[in-house]
């Protein structure tokens, strides 16, 4: 049997299906890597709010 182009390039096999607790695993973590994003982010957003204008800013939101 001849290989493709594409098995030529990308020679992994198949992997097995996602299971239920790997799924949760990965979404705890993205969730966990999201929090610690925000976090940084809202500190250094309100240092610079408070450079600029002196004040506390009123809210901070993520999307």
């Amino acid at each position: 049997m001849e290989k493709t182009i594409n098995q030529e390039q990308n020679p992994e096999p198949r992997k097995q299906p996602l299971t239920r607790e790997e799924i949760w695993r990965r979404m705890k973590a993205n969730r966990q890597h999201k929090q610690e994003f925000v976090e940084r982010a809202k500190e250094l957003l309100t240092k610079e709010y408070k450079a600029r204008y002196g004040k506390e800013p009123s809210g901070f939101e993520v999307w």
